[in-house]
């Protein structure tokens, strides 16, 4: 690690956003694992251009602020996933993968997603909703093809701490979504 553990007295680093965090870790420690999910593992480094080059993709489908809906269950692929929505300056939206499909429907047209990211076992799910743009990771690009691809030299702005960290969603019916915003700075 390039930087001590801080302890009591230790100066802290400013970190004002959740992708700041992340972005420190990848510099401090890439190779500690990142995510782990059943058997397999992924470290910073790996994570950093998996995220990166998610990113890059998520930015030239939609616009800065554009909602990214992610149905995706709890997976590496959600981590990247949400890293990257951030990443890319989209607000990521996200839902609960178990929902029926009519649910996740309303949920999709009450947040108005730009691009929708899901996974193969969610895509049919989510699929029939028109004007979004869709990503199902393990399908159209796999971790490990984003995690090889060139380092590009495009470099997106940085998050400011009162931007969105996430869009919630709940719904205890399907006809009354409750959306609300929680900006980085909260987080």
């Amino acid at each position: 690690m390039k930087s001590p553990l801080h302890g009591v007295g230790e100066p802290r680093p400013l970190l004002t956003t959740i992708s700041a965090m992340f972005a420190r870790a990848v510099d401090d420690a890439p190779e500690a694992v990142a995510f782990r999910h059943r058997d397999v593992s992924l470290t910073y480094s790996k994570a950093g251009r998996a995220v990166a080059a998610l990113a890059r993709r998520l930015a030239s489908l939609v616009q800065p602020g554009a909602v990214a809906a992610l149905v995706l269950p709890n997976s590496i692929e959600f981590g990247i996933a949400y890293f990257a929505a951030l990443e890319a300056l989209t607000t990521p939206a996200l839902l609960n993968p178990s929902f029926p499909a009519p649910q996740l429907e309303t949920l999709l047209r009450k947040v108005s997603a730009g691009v929708i990211i899901c996974v193969p076992s969610t895509r049919d799910r989510v699929g029939a909703l028109g004007g979004s743009h869709m990503i199902c990771l393990e399908e159209n690009v796999t971790i490990a093809t984003l995690v090889a691809e060139p380092q590009g030299s495009a470099t997106l702005r940085q998050p400011e701490p009162e931007e969105a960290a996430a869009s919630c969603l709940a719904a205890a019916l399907p006809a009354c979504p409750r959306l609300w915003n929680t900006p980085m700075s909260d987080w």
